[in-house]
């Protein structure tokens, strides 16, 4: 069972989805806030555009930034 957060409020609009390569694909930007074992790290890094990673799970790279 991948990890899931209940669906968030932000600027009006209310959305969870699941972590699936094309639908990662699809933003700009994706925020790594926890860090579980059950998340594929290498589908997330190979999909995103951009990975904010603030766990420092992941190695940087040109789509990985640490914060």
């Amino acid at each position: 069972m991948t990890p899931a957060l209940p669906p968030v409020k932000l600027g009006g609009v209310t959305e969870s989805v699941q972590l699936a390569a094309e639908i990662v694909a699809e933003y700009n930007c994706v925020v790594l806030a926890t860090d579980h074992d059950a998340f594929d790290y290498p589908k997330l890094t190979s999909h995103a555009t951009l990975l904010i990673d603030t766990r420092a799970r992941l190695r940087e790279s040109t789509n990985v930034v640490h914060a």
